[in-house]
């Protein structure tokens, strides 16, 4: 995972971690049955852009809820 190679996140709340570092250089995707921080940054921020994760919220676990939630970002 490439940290500081230049293309790196700017923001905050995501900057500095590994595998949100490495989707953003395409080296990795997040995707349902994923878990761990870096999902429950996504889902944090979804939930602040107006995105609502209503049953689990930011559980950091990647299910229905949060796929439907970044399809409804990604539109």
């Amino acid at each position: 995972m490439t940290i500081r190679d230049g293309h790196d996140l700017k923001s905050s709340r995501f900057s500095g971690d590994e595998v949100l570092e490495a989707c953003y250089d395409n080296e990795r995707v997040l995707r349902r049955g994923d878990s761990g921080s870096a999902v429950q940054k996504v889902q944090q921020a979804l939930i602040i852009l107006g995105f609502p994760v209503p049953k689990v919220g930011a559980n950091g676990v990647f299910g229905d809820e949060t796929e439907l939630a970044v399809r409804s970002y990604q539109e």
